[in-house]
Parts: structure tokens; sequence; C-alpha cells
């Protein structure tokens, strides 16, 4: 009913350790791992697409989608690719976790049942349990928490006290991909 690829995070030349630590960690998850998250692209059949009339104005449509299907009806592409720059700096990487995490405050607010069913389909505990399992992800866990805890503080005031969102988005990748073209 509904696909995406495989992400893949290209990171350039000086992105910050604490960056590449995040995106490893992050992306060792097993909910991440499971599809439709961080991609940047999906597809939907046509029985898929019809679930909804018309994209609702919220920062997360990718996540809106998500939320529509069980996880036996998303699926992720492993041999079809979607390379995503990562931010360069903390502050940028940040800022973009910071607009995600309003997208999902907004999901949450707006279609709270749809987001329910999917945080009760999901063993948080168990799948960060199984990432720390992995020694070598230990140092890379630091990183992962502070930028989660900072950001979701920063998504809960801006949520809480405006009612325009701003679209952070990281122009440390964009500028430096630009410049390579």
């Amino acid at each position: 009913m509904a696909a995406a690829p495989r992400p893949i995070n290209l990171f350039l030349p000086g992105t910050a350790w604490s960056v590449r630590a995040f995106y490893r960690f992050w992306m060792a998850l097993p909910h991440i791992q499971e599809g439709m998250v961080a991609a940047g692209a999906y597809v939907l059949s046509e029985a898929g697409r019809a679930r909804f009339e018309r994209f609702p104005d919220v920062i997360a449509d990718d996540g809106y989608v998500r939320l529509l299907f069980d996880s036996h009806e998303r699926v992720q592409v492993g041999d079809v690719i979607s390379e995503v720059y990562a931010p360069m700096t903390l502050d940028f990487l940040i800022r973009t976790k910071t607009r995600a995490r309003i997208g999902v405050l907004q999901l949450q607010q707006r279609y709270p049942e749809l987001y329910l069913r999917e945080t009760k389909a999901k063993n948080y505990r168990a799948g960060l349990l199984s990432v720390l399992g992995r020694p070598r992800l230990y140092f890379d866990a630091i990183a992962y928490a502070y930028i989660s805890i900072v950001s979701r503080r920063r998504a809960a005031r801006q949520f809480a006290t405006q009612t325009q969102h701003v679209w952070e988005r990281d122009e440390s990748s964009r500028d430096v991909q630009a410049s390579r073209q």
C-alpha cells in the first residue's frame, strides 16, 4: 500500500562528529529501519492513496501518510535508495530535528487516534535496548540523547507559543552542495 526507498545519509567533509554520531545511532533504531522514515520520498498504491482525500496542511505530511498504514502495509524498498545530505553542524541538526518534532506534535494534536495506534504498535524500549546491545554505539547514544532532548524541548516551546510554525531547514549542507555543482 505504501513504499519508500532506503535512506542513505551522506556526510559532506567537515560535518560535525556530533551529527555523524546522531545519525549512526538514529539509523540503527529498529523503527527507523522499518520503512517510510527519513527517506524524503514515498509512493502509494491506488488503494493506499484512496485512504485520504487531501493532504493535510501539516509539517510532517510524510508522517501523516505513514500513520495511515499499519507496519505490514508499508515497505522499504531496499534496492532503491534516497540520498539524504545530513546537516554539517550541530545547530542545523537541532533546527531540523526541532521542525520534525513540531510535525510530530501537530500529528499528535490533529490525529490522536492514528498517532496512538502507531505508538501502541511499537516497542520503543525493546528497540532501544537492541541498539544499546551494540557497544560501538554507546558514544553515539550520548549525542543522540542530547540532540533529541534539546530538539524536543525547543519543539514543545515553539508549539505551545506559536500559531504559525517556522520551517527550519538545513542551510549548511545546501550551501556546500550548491558550490560543488
